[in-house]
């Protein structure tokens, strides 16, 4: 049974209109055993060259039938977390790297060197929302500075490691920071 709003396409060639044979119109709406529609937007061609149209509904029957549409799975909405902040930056730090060398310094290697050198003169703030995990903090120089990790969809969320993910790319902004304003400076 046709209803306002279905998608249907034209399926049995109308004399002279056999161009729109397969395209797809939207049903509008139904009076009186008149169906009346018009193109479906999401097929550009018709919406060019054809607009609208009205048949009786025993003729519609016969041209048309109903497109089934496919379930299109909804993403399930996420909701963010407040910000919160990071405690204690350089003991998070050290638990992630094993902290500092035998020299007193981060090791050549490790990706939250620029922290570990700026943690205790910056405050840094998460959030997530159970796909993403935020970062972002606001430097001496009052620059705010931002990054994100984002989980695998076959791979099951964990804030660590989104924090992880995200500190690290979060130092690498630092740097680049940091290096942008030396070479500022010097120029």
């Amino acid at each position: 049974m046709v209803m306002v709003g279905n998608v249907v396409k034209m399926v049995n060639p109308i004399s002279g209109y056999e161009m729109l044979n397969g395209m797809k119109f939207k049903v509008t709406d139904i009076k009186e055993g008149v169906v009346y529609f018009t193109y479906d937007k999401s097929n550009a061609l018709s919406a060019i060259m054809y607009g609208s149209g009205a048949m009786s509904f025993n003729e519609f029957e016969k041209h048309f039938e109903i497109v089934k549409e496919e379930p299109v799975e909804e993403k399930p909405t996420r909701k963010w977390t407040g910000w919160k902040k990071l405690n204690n930056m350089q003991e998070y730090l050290n638990n992630i790297c094993g902290g500092y060398g035998i020299y007193g310094f981060c090791c050549v290697n490790c990706p939250y060197t620029t922290l570990c050198d700026v943690a205790s003169d910056i405050s840094i703030m998460y959030r997530t929302n159970t796909k993403k995990t935020e970062v972002r903090c606001w430097l001496p120089d009052g620059e705010r500075i931002k990054s994100y990790a984002s989980c695998h969809k076959a791979d099951e969320f964990n804030l660590d490691t989104g924090l992880n993910v995200a500190l690290a790319r979060l130092s690498m902004k630092i740097a680049e920071h940091n290096f942008k304003k030396y070479t500022d400076s010097i120029e």
